[in-house]
């Protein structure tokens, strides 16, 4: 029988994971273009590690932490290659770059005082803002900065994650990590 461990979609994981580590070293070197060249080819690699352990029925905790870890970095990635890129984000947007970060804490810190566990769950909100957010970070490093598009995209966060505290405060169980909204719970 065949691990989990090894599926295609893990192996998409982790070329993800290493193409992340990469674009690090582009922020470090100062590669803004191609910082948002690297950026442009993870992002779809992260849709595609889902599909593909959806399609051939290889959906494993394991492969689903590990997207979440991906996710997480690439989280990081895309922040620091803002802060590094266009550093005015955090000063002049302070309280606007703060608020869906100060939101997702409390997310966590709810997660860890109901479960003593954090759950990364995939709803359908945190796909749409995750996947408006690249597009804003990949629109700002390869062309300009739009401040628009850049609340649009806190917005979307920090509605991600007040449902995601919905989520959690309205399960009574353990949170399916696929939970889609606070709505599938009240049905």
């Amino acid at each position: 029988m065949k691990s989990k461990l090894h599926t295609p979609a893990n192996y998409i994981t982790i070329f993800r994971l290493l193409l992340t580590i990469f674009a690090f070293y582009l922020v470090l070197s100062e590669q803004k273009f191609y910082t948002g060249i690297a950026i442009l080819i993870i992002a779809p690699l992260d849709m595609l590690d889902g599909y593909i352990a959806r399609k051939l029925k290889h959906s494993s905790d394991f492969g689903a932490r590990l997207d979440s870890i991906g996710d997480y970095i690439g989280g990081i990635l895309i922040l620091y290659s803002l802060y590094i890129f266009e550093p005015e984000i955090f000063t002049d947007y302070i309280f606007i770059t703060l608020t869906p970060i100060f939101i997702f804490l409390i997310y966590v810190f709810i997660c860890l005082l109901k479960h003593k566990n954090f759950y990364p769950i995939h709803n359908y909100s945190g796909k749409f803002a995750s996947a408006f957010f690249v597009i804003f970070t990949i629109y700002t490093l390869l062309f300009s900065f739009s401040f628009y598009f850049f609340l649009t995209s806190a917005l979307l966060y920090t509605l991600n994650c007040f449902d995601k505290i919905l989520i959690i405060l309205l399960d009574k169980n353990k949170p399916d990590l696929d939970t889609k909204s606070f709505l599938s719970i009240l049905k």
